[in-house]
């Protein structure tokens, strides 16, 4: 209908005269095209809202994340420090001594002509 509205009033322009239907067509177009344009903003409007929406999720996410990256990084450095501090000779010294032990001497490293242990 639109279209035979529009070709109707392109047939009309050279005439002065228009009948009350050119004119309601005139009139039903620019309303169809208003509402269209109106529709068209709210759909912008929604589609904005969404980005915007999603933008901020994500950015929550994103500073959970980082807050989540610091903690780890604070503990890998804590245990990082206590490797360190169990790995050191003055620890491994305490250990031995709390647990009794006592300072080998020379080693004696059984020899055999057999590759074979047995017990007589």
């Amino acid at each position: 209908m639109t279209r035979f509205c529009i070709a109707k009033q392109f047939q009309n322009t050279t005439t002065q005269s228009k009948s009350r239907f050119d004119l309601f067509c005139a009139y039903i177009d620019t309303i169809h095209i208003r509402v269209i344009f109106i529709a068209f903003i709210m759909l912008l409007g929604c589609v904005y809202l969404w980005l915007v929406n999603s933008s901020a999720a994500s950015g929550l996410q994103l500073t959970e994340l980082e807050r989540q990256t610091q903690t780890l990084e604070e503990q890998y450095r804590t245990l990082q420090v206590a490797q360190a501090e169990l790995q050191s000779l003055d620890h491994l010294k305490e250990v031995s001594q709390a647990a009794q032990m006592e300072v080998s001497g020379r080693a004696q490293y059984i020899q055999s002509e057999t590759g074979v242990a047995f017990i007589e």
